[in-house]
């Protein structure tokens, strides 16, 4: 409890996130379910936050200080606009359980990725790859599941070809000790032309077949039945994909096995801190050459798995058709220098 109470913002930091917070609440006035019809109310609600966001960058609090002007001004922007048009309109358009289940859906893809990423950077690799494994993934889960008829095994299929890829990346990167950028590169080419290749030689002019068995959603009924906010809870949660309730799961697990693999590749364990101002310093001995050695490659493959996973979802579960790229989401490189 301490640990996470030192972690939250103090003095004007926690002043400027107020202004922020004030910022979105000069939004929200005008939208439903509050619906004011007057425009004074966002407007000296953003004007609040405008101050307070001011008085945060005046004491040194520049960043998030110009964030809470910025939120002020939006605010202010949003919420006159909310009170020109009708109630019943904003109703229609401004639908909040429909909005953070779109969100939900839409993040999935980002969230596998990501996942997929922190294991890879943990490990001392940095991964520009993953678009190409996780369309390396929606490929070969799309044909999993025709071939063999159940979409657990196309899901399985996709995971291992991701996580096939990322044993590549890792191979060029850990063991050869190639250029990581210029071999992540490489494996998106190397997905792009397989890939392609591979569809027009099996699938040809006809694409992709119908009927391919589809990831389920999980229907959960008793959300309706919470009084005051069941309506909100049963479009949010009430009819997600299965692989959103795995992101869920792992997320957390995901965040304890990064840092595992973390502190076990640095020598933590040991006593021995290999990190000098962002750098690593140089392997000081055989035991921890011979951990970084083990750990990096499983890490640098395991991590790819997980792009390998989000492609099935994004091509095997139910999505509307605009939404069904596999590899849409861009996931920048990292920062830091690696091992």
């Amino acid at each position: 409890m301490r640990r996470l109470g030192n972690r939250l913002p103090h003095g004007w930091r926690a002043v400027a996130w107020i202004g922020v917070l004030v910022g979105v609440a000069a939004a929200l006035s005008a939208l439903p379910p509050i619906t004011i019809r007057s425009p004074v109310v966002p407007v000296v609600i953003g004007l609040f936050a405008f101050t307070i966001g001011l008085g945060s960058w005046i004491r040194g609090e520049r960043r998030i200080g110009g964030y809470a002007m910025a939120a002020g001004f939006i605010g202010i922007f949003i919420g006159y606009l909310a009170t020109r048009s009708s109630v019943g309109n904003l109703e229609t358009v401004v639908v909040w359980g429909a909005l953070f289940g779109a969100a939900l859906r839409y993040a999935t893809p980002l969230l596998f990725a990501s996942l997929g990423g922190l294991f890879s950077e943990r490990s001392g690799v940095v991964n520009i790859g993953l678009e190409g494994m996780m369309l390396t993934g929606a490929f070969f889960a799309i044909w999993g599941a025709d071939v063999a008829g159940h979409w657990a095994l196309g899901l399985l299929i996709g995971v291992l070809a991701g996580g096939a890829f990322g044993l590549l990346h890792a191979f060029f990167s850990v063991t050869l000790r190639a250029d990581q950028i210029v071999g992540g590169t490489a494996i998106n080419l190397i997905a792009l032309g397989l890939t392609t290749y591979l569809f027009i030689k099996i699938y040809g002019d006809e694409g992709t077949p119908t009927g391919i068995s589809a990831i389920p959603n999980v229907s959960i009924g008793f959300f309706d039945e919470v009084p005051g906010i069941g309506g909100f809870l049963d479009d949010v949660f009430g009819d997600l994909n299965l692989m959103i309730w795995a992101g869920f799961v792992l997320v957390p697990e995901s965040g304890a096995s990064s840092q595992t693999i973390a502190a076990y590749r640095n020598g933590n364990s040991a006593g021995v801190n290999r990190r000098s101002r962002g750098r690593p310093r140089k392997r000081n001995s055989p035991a921890t050459r011979q951990k970084v050695a083990a750990v990096s490659p499983a890490s640098a493959a395991h991590g790819p798995a997980a792009p390998g996973a989000v492609a099935p979802y994004a091509t095997l579960a139910p999505m509307p058709p605009h939404a069904r790229s596999a590899s849409a989401p861009r996931i920048p490189p990292a920062s830091w220098a690696p091992a």
